[in-house]
């Protein structure tokens, strides 16, 4: 956000009056900037800056207006999302190294007057029959080179980024990157819970990194790469780095950024945004259809309060899985009906997909619906040769579960529903309702337990995808109150475990 917002001129935006933009935080924790209204990029908003051209700027100024300028000068009011990363000096290195992208892919190169050039001629003749136009045709057709002025001045595009070009060019942390000459993986081909080794030959580098996840729902993680000769990497100081990463999952995308005392540069360079991408297949038995609910009232409902078909999902490895290629069916031999979405099911985990036909509502949602008299569940890879999991089932109950138990291996059976979690019942008693009070249920948000088997308990809430969103260990008190406004209202599983013993019942929230 911020390299496009100093490459482009783009005032109007957090770097002017900190407007423009929304901040959205995602299910890994992670924010992630959302940008509108654009139009007034190449230095059409030039009323502040916010730092040292805070009564505004000229377009002369504007041409060598710092990137860093909230570092090397001031704030006129508070901008930590700029400063508080450009303080940090390998943030402050990734982001010159985007805005260098930038520059490299767009304006060093000339395509975007090419591109101005393109879309100037498309609209041509409408502006040249426009009677409502805000300066002559004449001006639309020079100012796309220079400036020309009616009642203000409109720069020109190609004057304005062409001297920013120069100018950026030369800034110190844009020249003078480490250079790659190779990045590979090996063995070429991964596979679940294997080893695979992350090389990149590259020079000027006093530090390199690696990033990686498990796919595309996934957070990156970050490693330090090595050119000591004992992460596969060569001969020590051959300026070939590298990273063994054990217990992979079945899709490994990854990215490297390498860092001097002056500047960095990712490989590949439009990383995050970009990435190598390895996947391969997972064998039979590492995802399983756990459980389904065929006849749903009042077990769960989804993120929009209906009560769905469910099909959950369970991986039973030690490894995390990615669903990329996978494919779910109601339907022997149409095995390609419904195409999952791409997400990672970490190990012992679960992921839940509603089969309610509502596409519409998410990607979690599938295209087909379950018959509560009988019906057939696939997982494959959408053809009969790469089924990992099916399972037939008769008449069901309201309310009550088809599921393995043991869970992810044993038989199939009808049970009450462990929706998200555990099927095992094998072993643990069920503590009687009367032992635990659980009041007032709906509640909205404070929920009161009482009972001496509350003493020395975990207590845990379980929300409807199957996330622990609330968890205490009660040590002395008999009688505890939970606090869950924050908490969405929605319906949640309440799991009280102690001594051997356990106790579910479902609560709902109602703010």
């Amino acid at each position: 956000m911020h390299a496009f917002n100093y490459g482009l001129i783009n005032f109007d935006s957090y770097v002017g009056y900190a407007q423009n933009f929304y901040m959205y935080q995602d299910d890994h924790q992670q924010f992630n900037p959302i940008l509108w209204d654009l139009n007034m990029s190449f230095g059409s908003f030039r009323l502040a800056d916010a730092s040292d051209h805070w009564d505004g700027f000229t377009i002369a100024q504007a041409k060598t207006i710092d990137p860093l300028q909230h570092v090397n000068s001031v704030s006129v009011y508070a901008r930590p999302l700029m400063r508080k990363l450009f303080e940090n000096n390998t943030y402050r290195r990734m982001y010159l190294a985007h805005l260098r992208t930038i520059l490299d892919e767009n304006f060093a190169n000339q395509w975007y007057a090419t591109r101005g050039t393109e879309l100037q001629n498309l609209i041509d003749q409408s502006v040249l029959n426009d009677p409502n136009k805000f300066y002559g045709y004449d001006d639309f057709q020079d100012n796309l080179f220079v400036t020309v002025n009616d009642l203000i001045d409109y720069p020109g595009i190609t004057d304005l980024m062409d001297d920013r070009n120069t100018y950026l060019q030369n800034y110190i942390g844009i020249p003078g990157a480490p250079a790659y000459f190779g990045t590979s993986n090996n063995p070429g081909a991964i596979t679940l819970g294997g080893t695979v080794t992350i090389n990149t030959t590259v020079l000027f580098a006093d530090e390199v990194f690696l990033a990686y996840r498990f796919g595309n729902s996934g957070r990156f993680t970050t490693v330090t790469m090595l050119d000591d000769g004992t992460q596969n990497d060569g001969t020590a100081g051959d300026a070939e780095y590298g990273r063994v990463l054990n217990d992979i999952g079945n899709t490994l995308q990854y990215y490297v950024y390498a860092q001097n005392s002056t500047a960095g540069r990712f490989d590949p360079e439009r990383a995050a945004y970009e990435y190598y991408d390895i996947q391969s297949q997972i064998g039979i038995g590492d995802l399983v259809i756990n459980e389904i609910g065929a006849l749903n009232e009042n077990t769960a409902t989804d993120q929009f309060g209906q009560s769905n078909d469910w099909i959950e999902l369970y991986n039973p490895t030690d490894f995390a899985v990615s669903t990329t290629g996978l494919f779910l069916t109601d339907t022997a031999g149409n095995w390609d009906k419904w195409s999952m979405p791409d997400a990672i099911v970490e190990p012992d985990s679960y992921l839940i997909i509603w089969a309610d036909e509502g596409g519409e509502q998410g990607d979690d949602h599938a295209n087909f619906q379950l018959s509560s008299l009988g019906e057939f569940v696939g997982l494959s890879y959408g053809d009969s040769s790469t089924v990992l999991d099916s399972v037939s089932f008769g008449l069901q109950v309201v309310d009550i579960s088809y599921g393995r138990l043991p869970n992810g291996t044993g038989p199939w059976q009808q049970m009450e529903p462990t929706f998200g979690i555990n099927n095992n019942q094998t072993g643990v008693e069920e503590l009687r309702h009367q032992d635990v009070k659980v009041y007032p249920n709906p509640s909205n948000g404070l929920v009161q337990l009482s009972g001496e088997l509350i003493k020395d308990a975990q207590i845990k809430v379980i929300s409807i995808e199957g996330v622990e969103v609330y968890s205490i260990s009660n040590q002395r008190e008999s009688n505890l109150e939970l606090d869950l406004n924050h908490l969405s209202s929605g319906l949640y599983l309440l799991l009280v475990q102690t001594q051997g013993q356990q106790f579910q019942k479902r609560i709902v929230i109602s703010h």
